[in-house]
């Protein structure tokens, strides 16, 4: 007997839940919520899982592009990447990044790519063009919002990483970033994550990407950013002011120049 439940939340207090657990096994699937900062994180390490599962061999950058193109709509994976081990016959072979964008698409990348290059190229009639697009669909607009603000803001923080790594290494250009991320071992990586300069565990391309549109701003810029994102947090959850205002507001004072 399998007994599939849907909805929200788990608790492994109830009654029903352990009586599932004595008497079977308890499968619990959550999908990443995509105001979680970490949802990336998470919907990478499933992708990787699930490749592994399925013998399909992804490098670094075919992951990140999975993560963008599916977004948080976990139940794409399955079908996806069993359609990448029947291009690649099953015997485990890696299949490129140039193979994965040929062969797989997603919605998720409106939210992660669109959005955040409009951001990083300071273009505001784009990216207020694209959160129009984003929110016409949304059933949960103001959630949907918060999401907004949570993804913007970490992108903020990843163009003040790269500033400020470009900074210590004296590099000129995002092509010289990337020509030192690529000389990086695992315990440099480490090193960097440690403080809070997750970008040096990019794949240098995505970084070489993000110190571009970085140099589209000052430091001082990027650093006053950073409460900016906080306090239009705030707003959203605590004030009476529309979520919408407080978001299109913030991305205003975030790309004027």
């Amino acid at each position: 007997i399998v007994l599939v439940l849907s909805g929200t939340g788990v608790d492994r207090r109830r009654r029903l839940y352990k009586a599932c657990r004595d008497a079977g096994e308890v499968v619990v699937c959550e999908k990443p919520d995509i105001r979680d900062r970490d949802w990336q994180d998470k919907v990478r390490a499933l992708i990787e899982k699930r490749a592994g599962e399925a013998g399909v061999t992804l490098p670094r950058d075919a992951v990140d592009y999975l993560v963008e193109a599916f977004g948080t709509d976990t139940a794409l994976i399955h079908c996806e990447l069993e359609k990448l081990a029947t291009y690649a016959g099953g015997t485990g072979q890696a299949v490129t990044l140039e193979e994965v964008q040929l062969l797989c698409h997603g919605e998720g990348e409106a939210i992660s790519w669109s959005l955040r290059d409009a951001v990083g190229e300071r273009d505001i009639a784009r990216v207020l063009d694209i959160v129009d697009t984003l929110l016409r669909g949304e059933r949960d607009t103001e959630g949907a919002i918060i999401g907004l603000v949570l993804q913007v803001a970490n992108h903020v923080r990843n163009l003040l990483q790269a500033r400020v790594m470009m900074q210590e290494l004296k590099c000129r250009d995002e092509r010289q970033f990337q020509a030192i991320l690529d000389t990086f071992d695992k315990g440099q990586q480490a090193s960097y994550r440690e403080r809070g300069l997750e970008v040096a565990t990019y794949h240098p391309y995505r970084a070489r990407m993000i110190a571009k549109q970085a140099l589209n701003y000052s430091g001082s810029e990027l650093v006053a950013a950073v409460p900016l994102f906080r306090d239009a947090y705030y707003e959203c959850v605590s004030s009476s002011i529309a979520n919408r205002i407080v978001l299109e507001r913030t991305l205003m004072a975030l790309c004027a120049k």
